[in-house]
């Protein structure tokens, strides 16, 4: 019977399989996970926002006030939306923790 051999040279083998094969198979297993976990924080996202709807749509209308924000990233250029100032800080300070995020997965896996 054959193992797998282990080889640390670049043109030969890594486990059995050809070097650039296990390199390209895993960019391929993260971005699939990047999509996924988009995805799921979607779907997250839509259902926060309907449970938030259902307990505060009688405070809402005693108040007569509905606050809130979000932003859209468009490229480089972020579009900030807010009913007051007080959800545009929180808009803001949350996608500036997005963004920091962001860039330290894409430090992780080596793109920056």
């Amino acid at each position: 019977e054959q193992f797998l051999a282990v080889h640390r040279f670049p043109g030969e083998e890594y486990l059995g399989f050809e070097k650039s094969f296990v390199i390209e198979n895993m960019y391929m297993v993260i971005i699939i996970a990047m999509l996924l976990v988009g995805i799921m924080l979607i779907i997250l996202g839509l259902l926060i926002l309907m449970l938030s709807r259902s307990f505060s749509k009688g405070e809402a209308e005693e108040k007569g006030r509905i606050r809130g924000g979000g932003v859209i990233i468009i490229g480089p250029f972020p579009i900030l939306l807010a009913t007051d100032k007080e959800s545009a800080k929180i808009a803001l300070y949350l996608t500036i923790i997005a963004i920091v995020f962001f860039l330290i997965v894409l430090w992780v896996v080596g793109f920056v």
